[in-house]
């Protein structure tokens, strides 16, 4: 499962909500909220341009609280928050292929320097079970896929980090987006299941192996 992520994507001021899914897709989702309890019109969050209003809103929803205008079930206001998916793109590909399309991680960054006259808009990296890169639009149109290296036989990916940055390393490159993954071996998980161990029980293990390794002095 990937946590979902919570960005401005557009540079407008209003937060998106990216997930990823086990179908598997990508899906933007936008947040609206209502003003007070008995208005029937929503408002984007990224209209909330001022303190006063975004404190109107809290005002009301105090208010809303205090009058009893609750969920009786989950106790929440059924009016404070309503989402909506603005955008969604299937990560099978072409040949809708699913297998090794599983996403594992997902990130997000600025590709282009900062400029007090353009707006920027962020890139989303996603990151799949299968080693592959996928780096899409703010708006997810695919901008460019990439096999890492990785020896699945008899690894899987366990771990990863995604970093993009506006930074480039050749001259007219498009900023830089950098992964680091941590396989682990098959064989492992199949000694978890047998003995009722976790991953992160074996990781702990071997980081102590390596504390001792380093750390040991020989007496004569």
């Amino acid at each position: 499962r990937v946590d979902p992520l919570i960005r401005d994507l557009d540079g407008d001021g209003g937060p998106e909500i990216i997930v990823a899914t086990r179908e598997p897709k990508l899906r933007i989702l936008q947040v609206s909220i209502i003003g007070s309890g008995d208005e029937a019109e929503t408002k984007d969050l990224k209209s909330v341009e001022s303190k006063d209003a975004a404190a109107e809103s809290l005002a009301a929803h105090k208010e809303r609280i205090t009058r009893g205008h609750l969920d009786t079930v989950s106790k929440v206001d059924p009016n404070w928050a309503q989402v909506r998916v603005i955008s969604e793109v299937s990560m099978s590909g072409k040949l809708k292929v699913k297998t090794g399309r599983y996403p594992v991680a997902v990130g997000t960054g600025y590709v282009d320097g900062y400029s007090e006259e353009t707006n920027r808009k962020q890139i989303i990296v996603v990151v799949t079970d299968g080693c592959k890169v996928l780096c899409y639009t703010s708006e997810l149109q695919l901008m460019w896929e990439q096999n890492l290296h990785c020896d699945l036989l008899e690894n899987y990916v366990s771990e990863v980090s995604i970093f993009v940055t506006s930074h480039s390393i050749m001259k007219g490159d498009r900023g830089m987006v950098i992964v680091g993954a941590r396989l682990y071996p098959k064989e492992h998980s199949s000694k978890h299941h047998r003995h009722g161990t976790t991953l992160d029980d074996d990781i702990d293990e071997e980081d102590d192996d390596d504390d001792d390794d380093d750390g040991s002095v020989g007496k004569g």
